[in-house]
């Protein structure tokens, strides 16, 4: 069970709420109440194509993912955009960007293409049923320009294409694709490239830290091991949906709605593979708490509030009956700060 994180969707679901459509429904019948999702979380990739074809189904129009990509920053990517901005140059960048894609929202493949005086970054989408497939490419190519501009930015620098190639067919009006990517776009290519001059990949990166490279490069990598791990059980399953969640933790009838099961089922199938639900929860709650204590500065409450306790109390007791100390004392003890 391959998993992607859930910015691409998030973004996407945010972007169109922003442009008017009601998508609040079709989040809940797929369990995931988008004000309660984790911007850290990871989704089946099935799922994420379940979701994306019925949000789809109430837009309608492809041209929409010019829009929604535009919205696709750097927030919410975490180690993987503190990564991308300690690289001493653009093409350590791309090269890097490249290497950890997976922990990206783009469904396809992306490389470099290295020219003398242009180069390119080329998108080949993976296969996804029409028309959803145009509206997702639409967005991952908008998405990636905005991404690519926003690093350099970052970095002081200015980024600018110089032509943006399309596979798909001429549309009848080509302003929208112009206006979205500010230059020249052309269809009936036989690839998807972002194409930009060759000397912008020797500029150097003013925010360059091998300390800092290092250590994310460490965290993105185990990011990837996690994310291609495949394990079918019910136990793996709940857990990456519940570690979806911050403040509102869905019950376990919820839980099992989701699944397609009822609550009963849902016990006993989780019986038989030795766990239970309160126990995965406590999993996954205390692997979140790590997390925070260690890589962030968030309080204590904070923390308390985002894993669905109602008092902080609640949460010191559980967290030092899994740890045997304290949240404070954890944090102490292990902050990467």
């Amino acid at each position: 069970m391959t998993t992607r994180s859930v910015m691409g969707l998030l973004y996407t679901a945010k972007a169109l709420i922003n442009l008017g459509y009601e998508l609040e429904p079709v989040m809940q019948k797929h369990g995931l109440p988008i004000d309660a999702i984790d911007a850290s979380a990871r989704i089946q990739r099935s799922k994420e194509l379940a979701v994306l074809t019925d949000i789809f189904a109430l837009i309608e129009d492809p041209k929409m993912g010019l829009a929604v990509g535009n919205t696709m920053g750097l927030a919410g990517y975490g180690p993987l955009s503190m990564l991308l901005m300690t690289c001493s140059t653009t093409y350590e960048a791309c090269q890097i960007g490249i290497k950890y894609q997976t922990l990206a929202y783009l469904y396809g493949d992306i490389r470099l293409e290295l020219g003398k005086q242009h180069s390119a970054l080329i998108i080949e989408p993976v296969p996804i049923p029409e028309p959803l497939a145009e509206f997702v490419l639409l967005r991952d190519m908008s998405g990636t320009g905005r991404f690519i501009q926003d690093i350099h930015k970052m970095n002081d620098k200015q980024i600018d294409l110089t032509e943006v190639c399309f596979t798909l067919g001429a549309p009848a009006n080509k302003r929208p694709f112009e206006e979205a990517f500010d230059c020249p776009v052309r269809f009936g290519q036989d690839q998807n490239r972002l194409v930009l001059e060759t000397h912008y990949f020797n500029a150097p990166f003013p925010q360059a830290n091998r300390n800092a490279f290092e250590m994310y490069r460490e965290q993105c990598d185990k990011m990837l091991l996690e994310a291609s791990r495949s394990d079918d059980s019910l136990v793996s399953s709940l857990q990456h949906y519940l570690g979806m969640f911050n403040y509102e933790i869905p019950s376990v009838t919820e839980a099992a709605s989701t699944f397609g099961m009822s609550e009963r089922t849902l016990r006993r199938q989780l019986k038989a593979e030795g766990s239970n639900y309160q126990s995965v929860l406590d999993q996954v709650r205390y692997e979140k708490a790590q997390s925070w204590l260690q890589n962030s500065q968030v309080p204590v409450e904070d923390i308390s509030n985002k894993l669905g306790y109602q008092e902080p109390a609640a949460f010191n007791h559980a967290f030092k009956r899994w740890s045997g100390t304290t949240p404070s004392q954890f944090r102490k003890a292990h902050s990467n700060r």
